[in-house]
């Protein structure tokens, strides 16, 4: 899974996936940042 954060404030902001039922553990982070201030962070998903 890839994420790109962008640093705007959305008070209670968006959900991503919606209602989960069921635990998600992320792993293997690996973090990369670009000149405009976006964060892009790459996780491994298991699912509990």
């Amino acid at each position: 899974m890839t994420l790109t954060l962008a640093p705007i404030l959305l008070e209670k902001g968006i959900a991503l996936f919606g209602d989960i039922f069921n635990e998600v553990k992320l792993e293997n982070a690996q973090v990369k940042v670009f000149p405009n201030n976006f964060v892009e962070l790459k996780y491994t998903l298991k699912y509990l």
